[in-house]
């Protein structure tokens, strides 16, 4: 740490302690990134807490979000509303690049933070923003750290190009799938078995709000943040993942590095069929695709058309075959029985919890780039 230690003169009084916040951010939840993190925290809490001049506010983390948007980093948020309630004198923090990646935003933000009489200070660049002669300096690095970000984003795009057209995608984490030890995609059972009971209960003739309320028991049962609306049951069993194969670039990030948004054409797409193991039978997948299309699996609907009737003896088909009654039967979170002839079971109409099924909007973004639902 290569901030200067000022030297007060003070008579016959101690001299007041600075009051001291650090803050660190790293923007992947990457191993090596969780590392850099840890180190971060740690490095700065036992300065901080070394220096008999200084008092430890506390440290703020933000881990695994971009520095393209201050927008979006709880704890940035609450180092700032810590500042203005005037509980910090100074904040340290690695470098301009780890604070902020966005000029404008930066520049800002140090300018709000002066006017409270905060200082800052950049351990990389040895810049404390309290000085005037820090100020051209202070633009320049600001503005090299967004150009910086820009190209690395450019060069992540390029490289993702790559790999998507010669069929070897990069892993990201993809709900009911993990990375295996050589890098394949390898069912993560815990979420799987979420995934195979909702097709299995689609293919025999559930609803999709019939199902979403076994995910909301089997959630209860092993908490993972899901929240499974409608429409994430819906996303969930029209994915082409679970089938064992993989659309790339279904959305991309938004142009100001904040957020996805659909694919409409932008970035060129790519099928790759049979990329890893299937969670349920392409067979069963393409059958819950033609209940969805039809409408078969809505929960309020009042007849069932001579159509929708021969999908769900399909179904019945299906179910025999590939053993999917046994699946159903053998979890304890379903708790209804299929509306074949179009009416709720008396479960269903019991429950206080039952939201009408809808199918997702055109504008619906809840899946990232894989599909993954959030």
């Amino acid at each position: 740490m290569s901030e200067k230690r000022t030297k007060h003169r003070i008579s016959g009084k101690k001299q007041k302690k600075l009051r001291v916040a650090a803050y660190c951010r790293v923007s992947t939840l990457m191993d090596a990134q969780d590392t850099s993190f840890e180190l971060q925290c740690e490095h700065y809490r036992g300065y901080i807490t070394g220096r008999e001049d200084y008092e430890l506010v506390g440290v703020y983390g933000d881990h695994g979000k971009s520095g393209r948007k201050m927008d979006g980093r709880p704890e940035l948020g609450r180092l700032l509303a810590d500042c203005e309630a005037g509980r910090i004198d100074l904040i340290l923090t690695k470098s301009i690049a780890r604070f902020s990646r966005n000029m404008r935003e930066c520049v800002s933000t140090i300018r709000r933070l002066q006017a409270l009489g905060v200082r800052v200070f950049f351990e990389k660049e040895g810049i404390d923003t309290s000085e005037p002669r820090n100020e051209l300096l202070f633009h320049l690095m600001a503005t090299i750290a967004e150009e910086e970000s820009n190209s690395i984003g450019r060069n992540l795009m390029t490289a993702h190009e790559m790999r998507n057209r010669s069929g070897n995608p990069f892993w990201q984490r993809k709900y009911g799938y993990k990375k295996g030890a050589d890098g394949e995609w390898i069912p993560d059972e815990r979420p799987a078995a979420k995934v195979r009971s909702a097709f299995c209960m689609a293919c025999a003739g559930y609803s999709v709000g019939s199902i979403r309320r076994m995910l909301l028991r089997m959630e209860e049962a092993d908490p993972s943040g899901k929240k499974w609306y409608a429409v994430d049951v819906s996303m969930l069993l029209r994915n082409v993942l679970y089938k064992g194969d993989y659309l790339t670039q279904k959305t991309i990030r938004n142009a100001d590095g904040t957020g996805r948004t659909k694919n409409r054409g932008e970035r060129e797409q790519y099928y790759l069929e049979g990329h890893h193991t299937p969670l349920v039978p392409p067979e069963v997948f393409d059958h819950v695709q033609r209940l969805l299309e039809s409408k078969t699996l809505w929960e309020n609907r009042r007849n069932v058309s001579p159509e929708q009737r021969a999908l769900l003896e399909e179904g019945k088909r299906l179910c025999e075959e590939y053993g999917l009654y046994a699946v159903i039967r053998d979890n304890p979170y379903v708790e209804e029985t299929p509306c074949i002839e179009g009416k709720a079971s008396p479960q269903q109409s019991q429950r206080s919890d039952t939201a009408p099924d809808k199918e997702p909007q055109e504008n619906d973004t809840k899946e990232d780039e894989d599909g993954k639902v959030q």
